[in-house]
């Protein structure tokens, strides 16, 4: 039997190569500098929301804007910008009773405003009346659904799982279980509660779903509290569960640093740890290769100095502002409102880039088109094959 020609072993070269790319691809994860970089494309500003870096305000930016809205509200009593401007600086500085009553004061007046209904709801959650809170966000969701890119939606989804994780009528951190619970104990977590609530197809979120729960959860963080355990929490489930794994380590390793129980701060310590040897598990990662935990710890570390040092300069401009006399908001709103460096790309509200778990690149290289590639080389091959075989015999008819 005559050798196959070049042509045809180059075609059967091609098609094993594609065929090694594709399989590749599809159980093998690279634990590496790029790994971040492609978790932080599809969930853009995540790592900054959870660090803290990006413009927000100082308590005594709050202080001082409290003073000035109540000085403006002597000429206009009934302004409500003015006045939301004073209930969330109450809120902001901790005095809920205060900002409630703003609310309040202003729903009297017109009971169907949105922003007065959300902010009260948020007002009564964070001052720890949950239901009652959940009932204003709800009211909020009936008079502008689309308020915010849905982000009160997912508001209600979580205070609902609070109340239903909660034990004994009481919050108790981490809101899934811990590792020490018996099963009687056991609580699953925002992941898997969430389907159930939306009424998702078989019990499961789509990626879709799953993305924009995130944008809900990171909006919350961006316009709420970032450094709520809570909310880091979910993040972190999330996040979790679309192979997100080094932003879920540091969602967790925030929720453990803010969290004030030390069983809480245990818990989330070990959910951070477990994050990396989930992505070990799941990627089928090389027996016997460290995952190297101590590094990514060291880079959480750097990082969140970074943050806390970024920060720390907004909250000495802003005292020096006022010190000046200085209208803080509007110098605030003309340095940073237009800021788009690198660590601040996009508008946290904005939809993530949709990602297929199954792909561990995150890239768009799709085995379906490579299988149909594969099939396609073969066939040119085996008729490259067949060609000079009836090349080859019609010669040898000829000489003979």
């Amino acid at each position: 039997m005559s050798k196959p020609g070049l042509l045809y072993r180059i075609v059967v070269l091609i098609a094993v190569v594609q065929f090694c790319s594709i399989g590749s691809k599809s159980i093998a994860c690279d634990w590496d500098s790029e790994t971040l970089l492609q978790e932080r494309m599809r969930f853009p500003t995540a790592l900054e929301i959870i660090l803290g870096k990006f413009p927000r305000h100082s308590d005594a930016f709050y202080e001082w804007r409290l003073k000035d809205r109540l000085e403006k509200l002597k000429e206009n009593p009934d302004d409500d910008r003015l006045l939301d401007d004073v209930a969330v600086s109450y809120e902001k500085l901790g005095r809920y009773d205060e900002a409630i009553a703003v609310a309040k004061r202003q729903l009297a007046v017109t009971p169907d405003r949105y922003e007065s209904l959300a902010n009260l709801g948020t007002f009564l959650i964070h001052s720890g009346k949950l239901q009652s809170g959940v009932e204003y966000i709800e009211k909020a969701i009936e008079v502008n659904p689309d308020a915010h890119f849905g982000r009160e939606k997912y508001q209600v989804h979580l205070i609902n799982y609070v109340i239903s994780s909660s034990v004994d009528g009481k919050v108790q951190l981490p809101l899934g279980s811990r590792d020490d619970e018996t099963p009687a104990q056991k609580r699953e977590n925002f992941y898997r509660y969430l389907p159930r609530e939306m009424g998702a197809e078989k019990n499961k979120l789509s990626t879709s779903q799953a993305n924009e729960a995130i944008t809900g959860i990171l909006g919350m963080m961006r316009f709420s509290r970032h450094d709520s355990p809570i909310l880091l929490e979910v993040l972190g489930d999330l996040q979790l569960s679309l192979g997100a794994n080094q932003l879920a380590y540091r969602a967790y390793k925030s929720a453990a640093i803010n969290a004030k129980e030390k069983a809480a701060k245990d818990a989330y310590q070990q959910r951070a740890a477990n994050s990396i040897h989930w992505q070990q598990y799941t990627w089928k990662v090389t027996e016997n290769e460290d995952v190297p935990e101590s590094a990514l710890n060291d880079d959480f570390t750097r990082e969140r100095k970074d943050a806390e040092s970024w920060f720390a300069s907004i909250v000495e401009q802003e005292a020096q502002w006022i010190k000046e006399g200085a209208a803080v908001d509007e110098k605030f709103n003309a340095t940073y409102r237009g800021l788009q460096p690198t660590a601040l790309e996009t508008d946290p509200l904005r939809h993530v880039v949709t990602y297929d778990p199954r792909h561990s690149s995150g890239d768009d290289h799709n085995p379906v088109i490579g299988v149909v590639v594969i099939i396609g080389l073969c066939i040119v091959g085996v008729c490259v094959y067949v060609v000079s075989r009836l090349r080859r015999t019609k010669n040898l008819s000829d000489s003979a």
